[in-house]
């Protein structure tokens, strides 16, 4: 599949959901080296690169995009941003050069698993009947892993990923401490969503499935402080990424379920999100999955800031947009700091 076919098994545009994909990682599908990431035991958190990992030539993350690229920047997004469907799915972003063929360094491709296989107990999730919404709020991979096993149950995944990887030449680690270059490793994410096109595809779902939103848990890399010469990519979410609770109820759904490893209350700024969703009618459930059981009500805590004018930017203070979309820029001395 090239990158147009892979954008468009998870984009299809028949389906209600893809105008709110967003396509800044598809950008980076023909320049991303496969690396299969740990899946291990639930202490071991997929999305990780392995250790020690050195980028040879040619295994860039991917390369920054031309000014031609039709990402929408955030400025474009703030013009147009609605929660009702503009009417069209999101484009995909004009192709990055193609890297060199990989050689080399090929243990992770031989030993990475199929995504097709679940990887995850799903017995908890709500029958397809009732109409319930998800977020997947995981680390790396591990979103795009599940959501696939629950389109497999009727469930339409919907990627939101908005960090942008390193540029191709990079190294992945600094040579002299070992430290990751960049704040945030979404070379695992791309993979799994190149890999898992094609079973998607084959996956004949209803325009109007109930949609499972994709996020990386490790997103906004809580607790790092970025060094100058490294490259800060991370990222946050915001409620014009999402559907409003209007949208959600014209599509007969009342209830979103909150998936994330352990915690009782979601991330900072996805509270916004769920919260606004609450206040409007819609009922907010948590299924941790370091704990048994069903969903479980969650009623949001009120989030900082929540319905201010001055959230949004306010949200955004520290961090970097890419030059062609999403999050990802390289830190100077002047910008360096949490």
């Amino acid at each position: 599949m090239n990158k147009e076919e892979i954008f468009a098994a998870w984009a299809p545009e028949t389906s209600i959901w893809s105008r709110w994909v967003k396509p800044v990682l598809f950008a980076y599908l023909d320049v991303a080296a496969p690396v299969a990431p740990s899946y291990g035991s639930a202490t071991s958190l997929p999305g990780n690169l392995p250790l020690p990992f050195q980028r040879g030539e040619g295994q860039g993350e991917g390369s920054v995009l031309p000014p031609e690229s039709t990402v929408p920047t955030p400025a474009d997004k703030a013009e147009t941003a609605t929660h009702e469907p503009p009417g069209t799915p999101t484009s995909l972003p004009a192709s990055a050069q193609p890297a060199q063929p990989v050689t080399g360094t090929t243990r992770h491709e031989s030993s990475a698993p199929s995504l097709a296989a679940p990887v995850l107990e799903t017995n908890w999730v709500p029958a397809i009947e009732t109409r319930s919404a998800l977020v997947l709020d995981l680390p790396g991979a591990e979103g795009v892993r599940l959501g696939l096993d629950l389109a497999a149950r009727g469930y339409r995944p919907v990627p939101l990923y908005n960090a942008v990887p390193v540029s191709s030449g990079e190294p992945l680690l600094d040579l002299m401490t070992g430290r990751p270059v960049a704040a945030v490793q979404v070379l695992p994410i791309v993979h799994a969503l190149k890999e898992g096109a094609t079973s998607l595809g084959l996956i004949d779902l209803p325009a109007d499935a109930p949609p499972v939103f994709l996020l990386d848990a490790h997103r906004r890399a809580a607790g790092r402080k970025m060094l100058p010469d490294e490259f800060d990519n991370r990222s946050v979410c915001f409620t014009t990424d999402f559907p409003s609770a209007n949208f959600l109820f014209a599509q007969r759904i009342g209830c979103v379920v909150l998936v994330q490893r352990t915690g009782e209350q979601p991330q900072l700024d996805l509270a916004h999100v769920l919260r606004r969703w609450q206040q409007s009618g819609i009922t907010v459930q948590l299924k941790r999955l370091d704990a048994p059981g069903p969903p479980v009500p969650c009623e949001i805590q009120r989030p900082s800031w929540f319905g201010t004018m001055f959230q949004r930017a306010l949200s955004m203070v520290g961090l970097h947009y890419g030059e062609a979309g999403g999050f990802g820029g390289w830190v100077t001395d002047t910008s360096a700091g949490g």
